[in-house]
């Protein structure tokens, strides 16, 4: 088990026999944590409930954690008004999408950055409402084998976006590589695009 902690930072990872995460360790950090970085917790079924009231945080990485059932419309994370940095990946494996609620509104505004990564039947991101995202500048997609589309549900991008990397995965390959692929129209306007398996 790795525990790194200082007074902006706390990063947990390795650590398979825990199943929780003690609010405790929070407490102290509440009005000054900027970076969270939780990695390797194959264990871990929920969150603490105290992650929404982390209002300087900057960034947080959630990845490897496959057995958190708390799902993301319930993390809290639009109330987070000062994060910008936001990567998830190897969790929910059964899920096909975030949220079934087409109005839920699960990333605050503030975003800049967005990575996504192995969610293995994700098919759509139309639950994540990226068009409400007015920040956001770099859009990362690697390893969702099943995912066939990545546009908005309004199909409008955030004019922010300036950067799109897609990796490893083959429907959208199809679908939007340059000059080749169908959709390659609807994100050709973004700056720099970099899709390939």
């Amino acid at each position: 088990m790795l525990l790194l902690f200082k007074a902006w930072q706390l990063h947990i990872e390795d650590c398979e026999h825990l199943e929780s995460i003690s609010e405790e360790m929070f407490h102290s950090t509440n009005n000054s944590l900027q970076s969270l970085i939780l990695r390797r917790y194959p264990n871990l079924k929920t969150l603490p409930d105290c992650l929404n009231t982390l209002t300087r945080l900057t960034s947080l990485y959630i990845y490897n954690c496959e057995n958190i059932k708390t799902p993301l419309s319930q993390w809290g994370l639009s109330r987070l008004t000062s994060l910008k940095y936001l990567g998830i990946g190897d969790m929910f494996p059964d899920a096909t999408s975030f949220s079934d609620d087409p109005h839920s509104i699960l990333f605050p505004t503030t975003l800049t950055s967005l990575d996504l990564s192995h969610f293995q039947n994700l098919e759509s991101l139309a639950s994540l409402s990226l068009q409400t995202l007015t920040s956001l500048e770099n859009l990362a997609i690697y390893g969702c084998p099943k995912l066939r589309s990545i546009l908005p549900r309004e199909g409008l991008w955030p004019d922010t976006l300036s950067r799109l990397d897609v990796w490893s995965c083959p429907h959208l390959t199809q679908r939007y590589s340059k000059e080749e692929g169908d959709d390659w129209p609807k994100i050709a306007h973004i700056p720099c695009v970099d899709i390939h398996d």
